[in-house]
Formats: C-alpha cells, structure tokens, sequence
C-alpha cells in the first residue's frame, strides 16, 4: 500500500504532461501549504484540545514550508508533538524543494529520473542545465541529512541535560532541521518563555556555534556543495562557488565586527556581556540575520544604525538554490555589473593620476616617477568575457568550462568614440589595447579603430598588446595619456594602474552611458572591517563627486574647485591611516572630509 501511495504521488506530480515545471512547483508547495494549514487546524495539534483556527494553522504552514520563521503563537507552548511533527516535515519539504524529496522517493522504489522530472529538478535546484542534475540531487539529499544529523548529535550534548533523553533528542533534531533550512523555528518557549529563541543560550557556545554553522551551509547552496566535493581545491572551484565563498565569508565576518563595535557597549543587547560572549553573539546575530530568524540578543534593544544593517543582511539572504531566502549571495556580488548593464553604462573611466604629496607612496623607482604619472583607462564595461555565456561541463570524466567573449562593431565603436574623445580633452594621445595576434575579437576592434582614427587626425594612435601594456605601465608610465580597451582587459591594467599612483584609497571612477547619466564611485570597495572606525579615507569617493560634477551635471569650474580643495588639504599635511607617512597629521574620516569642506 505504501509503495502504491508513493508511485501515486509521484506520478500525479512528475508525469502529468499538462504542467510545467514552474506550475508543478508552485502546485506542489500549495499543496504542502494547504495539507499543512488542515492538520494543524486539528485539535490533536493543540496543546489544548481545541482547534487553532484555520488562518492559525494557515499562516504557520506557510511560515514552515517556506521557511520564513515568523509565528503567531509560540511553537512549544501551542503544538502538541503532533503538531511539532507537522510544521518540522514541512520545514523539511521547503528546505529541500518538495521535487527534491519527490526524487528521493524514485531513489528509494529504483525507478529512472526522466526527462520531466530533470527538468523539474533544475527550476526547484536553480541549475543552469541538466548536466549531471540527478547526481547533484542525490548528493544533496545525503549532505543535507548528512549536516543535520550531526547537528542533532552535536545539540542533544546541550539539550539531554536539560530536558531528558527523549525530549532532549527530539529538541535537538527539530533545531538541527530548522537550523539547516534556515528556517529559525524552536522548541525552547517551554525553557525560557514563549517566543524566547535562543536568548537562554547566549552563553553556550556549543549551542550558537553548532546552529550558526548549520545556517552558513544551509545556505551556501546544493551547487557550491557539489562544487567543492568535487574539486576540492580552490583555484579549480568555479567562479559562481568562489563569488558565494567570498561573499559569504565577508559578510558573516564584516557584520560580526560592524554588530561588535555598534552594540558593545549597549546593555539592551552586548553591553553587559563579558569580551568572548560579545564576540560569540555578534557572529551569531551576522548569521542569524541573513533569512534564518533565530535570535540569541533582544532584536528590539538594537540601535537604529544596526537594525538597519540587519535590512540589508535579511534582503541580501543566501545563496542560489540553498534552503535560504533573499536576493541571493551572488546576486549582490553581479549587482553592480546588472545595474550599469540596465542604466547602458557602456564606458567606464579611470584616471590614474600620481598626486605629487603622495609620490612617496608610489612603489616605482624615483626616476621613474620624476617623469610623472597621468593618464586616463577608458574601459569597456558591458560587453565581453563578463557578460557571455558561461557554462561548466563534465566531459569524459573531468570538468569543462567555457566563457564567451563577444563583441560587436557598434559596442566597439561607442567605446572608441568615448576614447578619442576624452584624448582630444587630454594630451591627443591615446592607446588602444587588445590582443589582436590571437583573439578574433582583438583582430575586429583593432580594425574599428584604425577606421575611426580617420575621424580625429589630430590624435596620436598606436597599439598595443595587453601584455605588453601591463610591462609598460610599470616601466614607464608617463608615455600613456588616454588608453582603451575591452572590459576583461581594461578591468585587469587599471586596478594595475591604481597600484602605481600610490593608494587606491584615492581614485575614483566613473561609468558613462549615452547623455549624461553616470554611475560614479571609488574604484575600491567597501571596508566592513573598518566601518564604524573613522579610518576610512574619504578622498576617493569625493573625487568620484567631482567627476560626476564635471562629467555629467557640466560643471567643470565647480569639479577643479573640489580637486583644489583636496590638494590643499593634502598639501597642508593631513593623511587618513592608508596614506600616513612620517611627520604627517594623522586624521579619520570625518577629519579629512571637514578640511577639504573648509578649503571649498
């Protein structure tokens, strides 16, 4: 009989040809919903013999299959095991995608995983193709029961103690499930009081630290998994699992310290708390935040400015197909490349301009800087390598992997108008850069320049290798005036070229599209290991004002007054950390931007 349900189940939801794969998953999380918000309307889900009520039942289903974590009522005080049982099978179904355990399902009856089935597998895992989808599907399954099992083992240490064998055992696989899918449902009102979370343990590192790292590899992604077993070594890792690696890491480790310094000394949350309790909460709370709902600290005592952090943790979530929420890790690490695509953003220019108070600063040779050290990286910004096709593959047992560079003749010639444009404001020299001896791609934009160097005699033109370029540019600088290139290649020479110029603290950039619309900002980014610090240096982003200024509001008088402005008070001695030198001023952030604001 049950192995008729099963197949049933199965067929009903797989091999109906009149649903796609988007309607059978939304059908199928319905579904679970609405089953859900049924039993839980039952009065043996109630502690209290009565029924709940259906939009009780109902909201809280929801709540679980979608792994949201907000409650109505407390989930230990108003369910009974039952009712436990049910919201913790639909956490499970929603972390999972319910097609994932649909899937299990033919593992365990040995029968084939076909094409629509695979299809299905794709949209609920958000897969680029199919390639190898039912051994990413069946590895998710054994990692994720893999992660919360030894989650339960790890919290029954903490959990026995306190509530007995059986309670404690089944306290801790309800947390190491919801702990996984990220969904911050617990069993502890009965402990602490109802709605209290985690607070009871936020002197319990093995507690926190056990249902952190469970949220950190819950929402990492079934693909990054994939990835690293395979590999097993970083430099083979795809882009994709590198990006949600790194991004990840920085804002777990940059909201730890930004929540350390911003409520340390606050007694409504870390402010009573002894140094390593701080520090353990903090790394909880960066966690916590990013779609789990777990709390450890009271979220009402926070202050403003870390409540509005915490926004920007929640919105930005996990990863692409994890059990997390949010707009994704890898989404904010692809933002601003999808932001100048949508605003045709297409130029992107990058002075690179030594500033004579820093030529100390500069890691070339004396002599090599005598000769100066101002020229301009007109790049390419939304086309090429960044915005082709990418695809990884196996093929005959190992991993493939291709990246589409294409370019076309009107995305070249708008970037090569902007380049001998900006050469006829500047010294009329310019650099075009490519690779012409390999790349079809080089062998067309070379072609396209000479082409357009018919429209402007007056500039200077020669070529040059990538390669060759990036020699130069460390050689001998002061030879180059305006240089462009395509995206990949402009990206690499003028971060080389920030280098040069002494601190990349102090250079700004722009990204130019047709009229007068621009992105403007500081080539570096974010330091969330100083936030809060007044350490930054602010003179990259004023200068980026300054372009904005000059470039797109076509107020060039108002553009040289701010340049001014930051040359004297460099010149006046004032250095933020990046920039100090011996017998300098030190001053933050709000330092440095008070005295160019008075020398304006």
């Amino acid at each position: 009989m049950i192995k008729k349900c099963a197949l049933w189940l199965r067929d009903s939801f797989i091999r109906s040809r009149s649903l796609n794969a988007t309607r059978i998953v939304a059908g199928s999380f319905a579904a679970i919903i609405l089953i859900g918000a049924l039993l839980l309307t039952l009065p043996i889900a109630s502690r209290d013999g009565q029924s709940a009520g259906f939009f009780t039942g109902l909201f809280t289903a929801t709540s679980s299959t979608c792994v949201t974590g907000l409650i109505l009522v407390d989930t230990w005080t108003q369910w009974t095991l039952f009712g436990q049982a049910v919201i913790l099978t639909m956490i499970q179904l929603g972390g999972l995608g319910f097609m994932t355990v649909i899937t299990l399902v033919s593992f365990a009856l040995h029968r084939r995983i076909g094409l629509s089935e695979r299809l299905i597998m794709v949209s609920t895992l958000n897969l680029n193709d199919m390639d190898g989808v039912v051994r990413v599907v069946r590895h998710a399954l054994i990692g994720t029961f893999a992660m919360e099992t030894a989650g339960a083992v790890l919290m029954s240490v903490c959990l026995i103690p306190e509530f007995g064998f059986l309670k404690g055992t089944w306290h801790a696989v309800f947390h190491a499930v919801s702990s996984f899918c990220n969904a911050g449902f617990d069993l502890l009102g009965g402990r602490f009081g109802a709605f209290s979370s985690l607070a009871g343990y936020n002197d319990n590192p093995l507690m926190l630290g056990t249902t952190a790292a469970l949220i950190v590899v819950g929402g990492l992604g079934f693909f990054v998994w994939e990835d690293i077993v395979d590999k097993r070594c970083w430099s083979r890792l795809s882009v994709y699992s590198k990006m949600v690696l790194l991004i990840t890491a920085v804002l777990i480790v940059g909201g730890a310290l930004f929540f350390l310094m911003e409520e340390f000394d606050n007694p409504a949350t870390l402010g009573d708390m002894p140094l390593w309790q701080k520090g353990l909460n903090a790394l909880f709370q960066s966690v916590t935040l990013r779609t789990a709902g777990f709390d450890s600290i009271g979220q009402g005592g926070l202050s403003d400015t870390s409540k509005a952090m915490s926004c920007v943790l929640m919105l930005i979530g996990g990863s692409s197909g994890s059990t997390a929420g949010g707009l994704k890790t890898a989404t904010v690490g692809v933002l601003l490349l999808a932001l100048r695509s949508g605003m045709g953003l297409y130029a992107n220019l990058r002075p690179a301009q030594l500033i004579p108070q820093l030529r100390r600063a500069c890691p070339l040779r004396p002599d090599i800087v005598d000769r100066g050290i101002d020229f301009m990286v007109v790049r390419e910004l939304i086309g090429g390598a960044y915005f082709g096709e990418h695809k990884t593959w196996e093929e005959n047992g190992e991993t493939a992997a291709s990246d589409l560079m294409i370019y076309r003749e009107h995305e070249i010639r708008r970037i090569l108008r902007v380049g001998f444009e900006t050469a006829m404001k500047r010294g009329r020299r310019m650099c075009s850069v490519d690779k012409a001896n390999v790349l079809d791609s080089s062998k067309l934009w070379r072609r396209l320049v000479n082409e357009m160097a018919a429209e402007y005699p007056e500039v200077e033109l020669r070529h040059m290798y990538v390669d060759n370029c990036a020699m130069q540019l460390v050689r001998d600088p002061s030879q180059f005036d305006v240089i462009v290139t395509e995206n990949l290649f402009g990206d690499i020479l003028s971060d080389e070229a920030s280098q040069i110029t002494g601190s990349i603290g102090m250079l700004p950039s722009a990204s130019l599209g047709d009229g007068t619309r621009g992105l403007y900002e500081p080539i570096h980014g974010s330091a969330p290991d100083i936030a809060g610090q007044d350490k930054a240096n602010p003179i990259g982003m004023i200068l980026a004002a300054a372009m904005m200024l000059r470039y797109s509001l076509d107020m060039p008088a108002e553009a040289d007054a701010v340049e001014a402005a930051v040359n004297t008070a460099l010149e006046s001695g004032l250095r933020t950390g990046d920039i100090l030198e011996p017998g300098k001023t030190a001053v933050g952030c709000a330092g440095m931007g008070q005295a160019i604001a008075a020398n304006l």
